[in-house]
């Protein structure tokens, strides 16, 4: 039995110095496990580290979107009122320039017509004139 003994010895000999090896194994791929798992931690907070500064970059940025989308909108109706302002202004302003100038035509046209008539009535009268001058027996020794 003493031989059989030994033999189971060496056996679990091996077994256990093959456990033995399998632990330490274990034990490195668990440090190796652990390691892994603390770059891949960090790497996740440096993510979400990133991706919060990027959150509040980009409702930084819809603000501002929206701050200048208002202002630009304020700005468009200040123009819009001051054209129609202008526009309005510029409508009576000519509206009184047509009226005027409408005045000036009509006052302009009845002189016109005065001196139309005047210029008949001269030219009637200096034919009437030449017409009893030529009857008249003292122009006819003169010719």
């Amino acid at each position: 039995m003493n031989q059989a003994s030994e033999a189971d010895i060496a056996v679990l000999k091996n077994v256990v110095t093959r456990i033995d090896t399998a632990i330490s194994n274990m034990a490195e791929v668990s440090n190796n496990i652990g390691k892994l798992l603390a770059v891949h931690e960090s790497r996740l907070d440096h993510i979400e580290k990133t991706n919060n500064e990027v959150s509040f970059d980009v409702r930084e940025l819809h603000s501002r979107i929206t701050t200048m989308s208002k202002e630009i909108l304020s700005k468009l109706d200040e123009t819009e009122d001051h054209f129609y302002l202008m526009l309005k202004e510029v409508t009576t302003t000519t509206k009184v320039q047509v009226d005027e100038i409408k005045k000036d035509f009509d006052q302009l046209e009845r002189r016109v017509l005065f001196v139309e008539k005047w210029k008949y009535y001269v030219i009637g009268a200096a034919i009437a004139l030449g017409w009893a001058l030529s009857r008249l027996p003292i122009t006819t020794n003169l010719l």
